[in-house]
């Protein structure tokens, strides 16, 4: 079994992806970690574990930025997903808004912050460029607004260390990408997890708000369509794709509509 670091940068669909993997490794080789720069609790407490509980782990994985495979011993290799940024961020803006335990809730609600005025104000770094910011290590590592090679570093991480990126919006596809790239044997089957149903859709976000999203995140665009890329060209060499692709969009269908209503902790069981 390949020993992966799972990087979940935030609101890019995870959850259910968590779910898939967490079939494929014993609960004693995984490690969850959650932090966004190098000095975070959670990411300091993973790097001062004993080397003996480091050798366990096979599957790091959670919110954390590239680098901590510099911690482990044993080769390990980088899976990520990247979504629409300009989507990305307008979700992270419902998440906190209907969220009252977030910490940025009440500043957000309080104030009355529009998407544009979320943005623009900087009180979540992940908000600018956020994605290619994960990739390319502490989200802090840039003040706010500097994109300084910042696309061209992100993708020198990806070429270099990660042995495969997921598009959240072609989650199909990139499940198949990802069997036949780590040679699973069963196809990895799902029922979604964590669908936000509170927000609205692009076309109805006012033209202002997204001219400012764009401009904050115009390396996460850059990047996103380079990940497409990726994934086309990995779809590519995969022998009858298509007919694999709807075989298993069927098969999720069935499995979603007969077990979905399901604790999460027993659809395993079904799936």
């Amino acid at each position: 079994m390949t020993n992966l670091i799972f990087i979940h940068i935030p609101k890019t669909g995870g959850s259910t992806f968590h779910s898939i993997i967490n079939k494929r490794y014993d609960s004693s080789e995984i490690y969850n970690v959650f932090g966004s720069k190098q000095n975070d609790e959670e990411i300091r407490k993973f790097i001062d574990l004993p080397t003996y509980e480091k050798e366990r782990i096979k599957l790091l994985k959670g919110h954390m930025p590239f680098g901590l495979h510099s911690y482990l011993n044993n080769n390990f290799s980088y899976i990520t997903f990247l979504r629409n940024p300009i989507d990305r961020v307008i979700s992270q803006y419902y998440y906190i808004k209907k969220n009252k335990n977030n910490p940025n809730h009440e500043i957000v609600e309080g104030d009355a912050m529009s998407i544009s005025d979320f943005v623009e104000s900087g009180i979540v770094t992940g908000m600018n460029n956020g994605q290619a910011r994960f990739i390319t290590g502490d989200v802090n590592r840039l003040p706010y607004g500097d994109d300084t090679d910042l696309l061209n570093d992100a993708k020198e991480n990806i070429n270099r260390f990660f042995r495969w990126v997921g598009v959240t919006e072609r989650f199909d596809e990139s499940m198949i990408s990802l069997w036949k790239i780590l040679e699973w044997n069963k196809k990895p089957y799902y029922i979604k997890q964590n669908v936000s149903k509170v927000r609205k859709s692009l076309s109805e976000i006012d033209e202002k708000d997204l001219k400012v999203v764009k401009s904050y995140n115009s390396v996460d665009e850059k990047l996103y369509e380079y990940a497409n890329q990726l994934l086309d060209e990995s779809l590519s060499n995969i022998q009858d794709c298509d007919k694999i692709l709807e075989s298993y969009k069927k098969h999720n269908e069935k499995i979603s509509n007969r077990w979905s209503w399901l604790p999460e902790k027993y659809q395993r069981f079904f799936i």
